[in-house]
């Protein structure tokens, strides 16, 4: 069994040639300083670890129960990176909305749905892969940046959200 596919492969290849390219300009090493040292404060810290603990006694019993089998650790380490740490992050949002739960219950389906599509289904040679990422992620941003301003909603309808 492999461990990583040939897109999980290209993805880390162009999240390294970033983090190099941020690397040689100093107001990016000096914005990263700041974003680490604003992500390792004490309560964020203790409040990722416990979701960390809760994440692995819940395998640990799911496992115990046949439900959990250990290749599914490349998945859990993603879902925990991809899925629960982002919801984290997102969870001041509760006051705001009164439907809250329901939505983030709803993207979170959205994005495991796509990223298990994505991801485990078909993937391309590792040359595919390559052009594959940027491409796809420069649709992702294009989207992001779609839902973050008013003006572009033409752009998100286009990209199908």
């Amino acid at each position: 069994m492999e461990i990583l596919n040939n897109r999980e492969i290209s993805i880390g290849i162009w999240l390294s040639v970033f983090i190099i390219w941020g690397i040689t300009k100093s107001e990016v090493r000096k914005s990263f300083k700041g974003v680490i040292n604003a992500f390792l404060t004490r309560q964020i810290v203790i409040h990722l670890l416990c979701m960390l603990l809760y994440t692995v006694g819940l395998i640990f019993v799911l496992n115990d129960f046949g439900l959990w089998e250990f290749h599914q650790v490349k998945n859990s380490i993603f879902w925990f990176l991809f899925v629960a740490s982002v919801s984290f992050f997102r969870i001041n949002k509760v006051a705001e909305d009164p439907h809250y739960f329901r939505n983030a219950l709803k993207d979170d389906l959205k994005v495991l749905i796509v990223f298990q599509f994505i991801f485990s289904f078909y993937t391309f040679s590792l040359l595919a892969e390559f052009f594959f990422v940027p491409f796809v992620g420069l649709i992702g941003a294009m989207l992001a940046i779609s839902q973050s301003k008013k003006e572009h909603k033409t752009l998100e309808i286009f990209l199908g959200h």
